[in-house]
């Protein structure tokens, strides 16, 4: 079974210019959908920054959780629009400047009480105890290791739906370890029998899956940022956040 090409992929690389928080900070039917993403993206990079500056796991999930009811909203949003920085570097900005300025009690209510409903119900599937970092971590290198960790994490979720909803869910289970970082890229031969392929054409179809998963985590960077060069810096930000 051969991976057939597609004239113009979905998923394909389009430039943004703070597309997503744009979306987030205005009413609007995207505007739901698009808090939701920027807490998936988000959330559990400023938990574990939180965590990695002392506070334990209930109090983190509380301070977090405080903090996006407050930065969260339109106004906050817009000012993060005019500043036209990098979306990741206002956000922790702005936590530190809320750990700084609230005080802990205030802040770590109870989850859920007296707080803007925040829609995280897909958060779970990050799970953060599973998330280990290096003792020797700065919380500021802990934020950002997460935070990359978040970006190839949502891209390959939306790279699998993609090929679920192109009939290859199955293709896409066997390829998946493939897009691991360090996995081999030369042991093709019993995916070509598995599949009846050669081993070019299962060549020519791994370079495919990565050509497409770069261009998702290039999506998914491009969206808080202001230009393609930011994209290319934020890329390489991540790759080595990612090696520390």
């Amino acid at each position: 079974m051969a991976e057939p090409e597609t004239a113009r992929r979905k998923d394909q690389f389009v430039e943004t210019e703070w597309s997503l928080v744009l979306r987030a900070s205005r009413e609007g039917a995207a505007h739901e959908a698009s808090l939701t993403r920027l807490c998936r993206l988000y959330w559990l990079p400023l938990f574990t920054y939180v965590r990695r500056r002392g506070f334990n796991h209930h109090d983190a999930e509380d301070i977090t959780q405080g903090f996006f009811s407050q930065v969260l909203q339109k106004g906050t949003l817009a000012s993060a629009e005019q500043s036209r920085g990098r979306f990741r570097t206002f956000l922790l900005t702005s936590l530190r400047n809320f750990l700084i300025n609230q005080h802990v009690r205030a802040s770590a209510e109870k989850r859920g009480g007296g707080s803007e409903h925040l829609p995280l119900t897909e958060l779970n599937e990050f799970d953060a105890s599973a998330v280990v970092h290096p003792a020797s971590l700065t919380p500021d290198q802990v934020f950002d290791r997460t935070w990359a960790l978040s970006v190839l994490e949502i891209a390959l979720r939306q790279l699998e739906a993609a090929f679920i909803a192109e009939g290859k869910a199955a293709w896409f289970r066997r390829v998946r370890p493939f897009l691991e970082i360090g996995a081999k890229t030369d042991d093709y031969e019993s995916l070509a029998r598995e599949f009846n392929m050669t081993k070019n054409a299962v060549a020519v179809a791994i370079h495919r899956l990565h050509q497409r998963y770069r261009n998702l985590v290039q999506a998914a960077v491009a969206e808080t940022v202001t230009d393609r060069a930011d994209t290319e810096a934020e890329l390489a930000h991540l790759l080595t956040s990612l090696a520390s």
